[in-house]
Parts: C-alpha cells; structure tokens; sequence
C-alpha cells in the first residue's frame, strides 16, 4: 500500500487525487463507519445495556432509556440521512 500511495501521490496528479480521497472519507467513510459501528454495538451485539451501566457508574449523572433511544435510534437515523 505504501509503494501505491507513493507512486500516486509523487505525480502531478498526486494533490488532487489526495484531495479528492480525503473528501470521500470525511465526507462519506466516517460517516459510514459510526452509522454501521452504532448499529452493531445496539442491535448485533446488543451491548447497550453493559454501556449505560458503565456510563452509570462512571459519569456524574445517569443515563436511561433516552440515552438508549439516542444512540440506537435516533443517532443511526440522522447518519443514515446525511
């Protein structure tokens, strides 16, 4: 990977090819990555619960079934839009 990238990137077309890769994965493949690692940890792996007794014993206040709604649904929602 590392002789690829420097046989694209060393030509002249090596600064926009970057910049074209650096917007797809801001753009698309961050967003991509926190919608399916959200859907696996809620639904897959069904880890939620362990996290909000984490987050309870842990953090100042405490986390319900709004926090769960957040993140299992509300969040996916809003990054399966954008």
């Amino acid at each position: 990977m590392a002789v690829v990238s420097v046989a694209l990137f060393s030509t002249t077309m090596g600064l926009p090819l970057l910049d074209v890769m650096d917007k797809w994965a801001n753009e698309y493949g961050i967003v991509a990555a926190a919608l399916v690692s959200s859907l696996i940890v809620a639904f897959v792996l069904r880890g939620m619960p362990t996290l909000r007794d984490h987050l309870n014993f842990r953090g100042s206040f405490h986390v319900g079934r709004w926090w769960y709604a957040c993140v299992a649904i509300i969040a996916p929602l809003v990054l399966g839009i954008s």
